[in-house]
């Protein structure tokens, strides 16, 4: 058996048998993408013994010792392949987190925002009038101010990928809905130390496989364009490579603002560790597992590669599971893209360094 067991439950009730092989992706990779469902895919023997399943059933995944759920969403789609004989009969079940409610959700004719209110109370405000959970779980305040709009028929995931845009937080996925992250909730838990061991790790300790370095082409602009709905573009930088976003910023000042901050995260043209691969056999705690389980939320952490100490934070993760073993691949981002200041932090709170924000 490996370090680590699944369990799936449907339904909130019902444990499915006989599984094989466990599959999950969450977050994205780089660092202005805009933010996506997570999936997750089942798969198992004897489909003859499964319960009754239905398209939109709730699906968790968990890991068993220690308990972690590893996924909240519904299944999207059941596949059955039939062998020669009934031994060789296998399932997969197809599952999406819940920020694909809001894919394929549309904001009501009487849609709206209304002017001055905070990014994150637009958000939780125009979910609510679509009829799907966005939630700020943290209580948290925002000084982002957007402009009044009417949405009438507006993709919501697309309203919201606008709204967190604006903010430069978080869509997040949980397990009754989508929460909304602003900036203040990004780069809070420092989470584990990829390591090789040439220097102390800070936290967890995490061996890896693999690590891949990329001089980040896909997310390097020199000018930086935003479209705030209702008022003129704004631009910072110049030059052929430009990176154009829209916006719900509530005065041009604000929107020029954002594209000087979205063209400092997208300025990192050094080489810069992109990808972080382990298995969970050589782990000797759970930093890895929790990496996975908090992929995408703007937890942050470091890597350790033959005596240079990398920040960085975890923007995406795929873990596959099998009974013999658990691979995790991370997508990760240089700190030098998320410079945010955190107080009395020796390596986000340098004053003259660190971005303040917008």
């Amino acid at each position: 058996m490996g370090k680590y067991n699944f369990n799936v439950v449907v339904s909130d009730t019902t444990s499915l048998q006989n599984v094989q092989n466990v599959s999950i992706q969450r977050g994205r990779q780089q660092v202005q993408d805009p933010f996506k469902s997570g999936t997750a895919t089942i798969q198992g023997l004897k489909p003859n013994l499964l319960p009754t399943l239905q398209i939109g059933d709730k699906i968790e995944i968990d890991c068993v010792s220690p308990f972690t759920p590893m996924f909240y969403g519904t299944i999207a789609d059941i596949k059955i392949d039939y062998g020669f004989v009934a031994n060789l009969d296998t399932w997969t079940i197809y599952c999406e987190d819940n920020i694909a409610q809001a894919g394929r959700a549309l904001t009501p004719t009487t849609g709206y925002i209304n002017d001055g209110q905070t990014t994150v109370e637009a958000a939780v405000s125009i979910g609510s009038q679509s009829g799907v959970s966005v939630q700020n779980i943290f209580a948290s305040t925002s000084t982002t101010l957007v402009s009044g709009q009417t949405l009438t028929n507006e993709n919501l995931l697309a309203v919201l990928q606008d709204l967190v845009f604006t903010e430069q937080g978080r869509l997040v996925n949980i397990e009754n809905g989508i929460a909304f992250y602003t900036r203040n909730d990004v780069g809070i838990f420092n989470v584990g130390s990829f390591t090789d061991g040439t220097l102390t790790a800070a936290n967890d300790p995490v061996p890896f496989n693999q690590v891949q370095f990329y001089s980040q082409a896909d997310s390097y602009f020199t000018e930086a364009v935003i479209e705030p709905a209702g008022l003129a573009s704004q631009s910072s930088g110049t030059g052929s490579r430009v990176f154009s976003g829209t916006s719900y910023n509530q005065t041009t000042a604000d929107a020029a603002n954002l594209a000087a901050y979205v063209l400092a995260t997208l300025q990192v043209n050094n080489q810069v560790p992109q990808t972080v691969s382990c298995m969970s056999e050589d782990q000797t705690n759970d930093a890895a597992l929790n990496m996975m389980a908090q992929a995408g939320d703007g937890i942050r952490g470091e890597l350790i590669l033959r005596g240079t100490r990398y920040q960085i934070f975890i923007e995406g993760g795929t873990m596959t599971a099998s009974p013999e073993q658990t691979l995790f691949s991370f997508s990760v981002v240089s700190s030098a893209a998320n410079d945010f200041f955190i107080l009395d932090s020796s390596t986000f709170g340098i004053l003259d360094t660190n971005r303040l924000g917008l």
